[in-house]
């Protein structure tokens, strides 16, 4: 399986994606950039790509399908539901890219959940 890298607009380019959200914000969505390991648009036609998540090994997202928004330069996005990030914490989140077979591309990110504002 290789590797692929993910740019996100919410995190910044480092060597482990970290990307914050709030307990209970379904509402907003999560956005990624799939680049090849020489940094190029990874085309994502005819790709599936899901996202999984757990909690302190409670599994919290469960390989949920992720939208294509722009295949040829390889935009993605998805958007938890207000369970599957009902408690703040860092999650262990990997995105898997499949290629029906032919190459699969996995990358791990952190997903932290921070409690709203009002909530501290």
């Amino acid at each position: 399986m290789k590797r692929v890298s993910l740019s996100t607009v919410i995190a910044p380019d480092d060597a482990k994606k970290v990307i914050d959200t709030y307990v209970g914000a379904n509402k907003r969505t999560l956005k990624f950039a799939a680049k090849d390991e020489e940094g190029n648009p990874l085309n994502l036609t005819d790709k599936t790509v899901t996202i999984s998540a757990d909690l302190s090994g409670t599994k919290k997202i469960d390989d949920q399908a992720c939208t294509v928004i722009d295949a040829v330069d390889g935009w993605f996005d998805y958007t938890p539901t207000a369970d599957e990030i009902n408690a703040d914490g860092r999650y262990r989140a990997q995105v898997k890219i499949d290629d029906s077979g032919d190459e699969d591309y996995l990358e791990e990110i952190v997903l932290r959940v921070n409690l709203p504002v009002e909530d501290l």
